[in-house]
């Protein structure tokens, strides 16, 4: 099971603030996600082989395809300078030359770029951005000419002091803005990218269990290894803030996992960046800490979800709520690509919390009216209790919150006017042609309006 110590975030949120500013968030999020796929890269066999290829195709697509299938110009720069750099490593470690000779990157050799899923016409913006992250040719690059990224994912794994010394040798090499060999104030300290970080502990943790937070003794009561980083003690507490700014594991996370329903319920409620990888693995540390009555290490039997009540249910619902909540955002839904198991679900549950998700429903915010919800076609007004944003559409957040006594009574006045109930007047049955337009229902609010009117009752 997860400790509270092994999910970023929560206390170092609230204790040392700025997580939640978006953009650093982001960042945070956006440079873990890097330094992971830079580790599943290095650790396929066989680079620059078709099923190499196609393993990085994929996970390319995945990552950074807006959509369509392949990477253009624009998507194929977005690749951080890291991960070519692993690319780049592993493809000259097998073959003697790297992404620019192997791929035909080079002008004047065959493109082959194609094989990682890169559109033809993206292959000079390529070469400017290999070029750009000190990649481009095959020739031997000194490490102080290398963004200092792409030199650290090229040093070995970390386990004696010449790791310890090429690291701090970049990162003294950017940040030490006074040149007294120390990285020792507050913006020195700041100005390390949250990807630096990440590349840094995700090498850390791949020799050992724990992460930089806690190898280089930067928690409270440990004894202080960040000067082999260049890191003066002094700096600890503008180290600790960097790092939880990042979403950097461990950092700043001293506290026991909440134990009973209504702390997991404060602690969602507090918790950033909802559908994150580290907002899903604490909420999925909570669920287990408190509901896992089997040692599974996950929520599989019936009586374990059953016993989670209506409260945790409704916070985390809310949480997702942007998202299209709960449901939609881990693909409850029957026929939905399944992740529930990523909050501990297992798929054998999958029934159960759907049903439980039904019966307890978002809560009510506040009374509502039908009086300007007509059934004649004309839209739903903000005192229906829809449209509460007064924007002339009703959202899928809109939908989700609105109580069952809207629904129930738009359904009685459709019969009374029409002969037929909501779901059917508005075409939300599966296989009817949607006609949100008498209530002003987006069409991102469809899939959440026919679950909302299945939880009140109305088929």
């Amino acid at each position: 099971m997860q400790t509270f110590s092994q999910s970023a975030l929560l206390v170092g949120a609230i204790l040392v603030g700025g997580i939640g500013a978006d953009a650093r968030a982001d960042e945070g999020q956006a440079a873990a996600e890097t330094a992971s796929r830079t580790l599943r890269i290095e650790a396929w066999p066989d680079p620059a082989t078709s099923r190499w290829d196609a393993r990085l195709r994929t996970v390319w697509q995945v990552a950074h395809d807006g959509g369509d299938g392949i990477l253009d110009a624009e998507e194929v720069v977005g690749i951080p300078c890291a991960e070519w750099a692993v690319v780049d490593g592993a493809v000259a470690a097998r073959w003697g030359s790297g992404v620019w000779t192997v791929y035909g990157v080079d002008p004047m050799r065959r493109w082959v770029g194609g094989q990682l899923g890169i559109d033809a016409s993206a292959r000079t913006a390529l070469g400017a951005h290999l070029d750009a992250c000190g990649l481009a040719g095959d020739g031997f690059r000194p490490a102080d000419a290398l963004p200092p990224d792409v030199a650290i994912v090229g040093l070995p794994l970390p386990g004696e002091a010449a790791w310890d010394e090429a690291v701090r040798a970049r990162l003294l090499d950017r940040h030490d803005g006074d040149g007294n060999g120390w990285i020792d104030g507050p913006t020195e300290v700041a100005a390390i990218p949250c990807l630096t970080w990440h590349l840094v502990d995700a090498r850390v943790r791949r020799r050992w269990e724990q992460g930089v937070y806690l190898t280089y003794g930067m928690a409270d009561g440990l004894v202080w290894l960040g000067d082999a980083l260049g890191i003066p003690e002094t700096g600890r507490a503008s180290t600790v803030a960097a790092l939880v700014r990042c979403g950097v594991p461990e950092a700043g996370i001293e506290a026991p996992l909440p134990s009973t329903p209504e702390a997991v319920v404060q602690v969602v409620g507090l918790l950033p960046e909802p559908g994150s990888r580290a907002w899903t693995d604490l909420v999925r540390a909570l669920l287990v800490r408190v509901f896992d009555t089997d040692g599974s290490e996950d929520l599989g039997a019936e009586a374990e979800v059953r016993a989670v009540p209506c409260t945790v249910w409704n916070a985390v619902d809310a949480a997702l709520a942007p998202s299209g909540g709960l449901v939609e955002a881990y693909g409850f839904e029957p026929g939905a690509r399944w992740r529930g198991w990523k909050l501990g679900v297992e798929g054998a549950a999958r029934a159960t919390v759907l049903d439980a998700l039904t019966a307890c429903g978002p809560p009510e915010r506040s009374p509502a009216t039908l009086d300007a919800a007509s059934v004649d076609g004309t839209p739903a007004a903000p005192s229906s209790g829809l449209d509460q944003d007064r924007s002339g559409t009703v959202s899928r957040a809109e939908v989700r919150t609105a109580p069952c006594s809207v629904w129930q009574g738009l359904d009685a006045r459709s019969r009374e006017a029409r002969g037929v109930g909501v779901v059917d007047w508005l075409g939300l049955r599966r296989g009817q042609t949607v006609d949100g337009g008498p209530i002003g229902l987006a069409p991102e609010g469809q899939a959440a309006a026919r679950r909302a009117l299945r939880r009140c009752g109305l088929r």
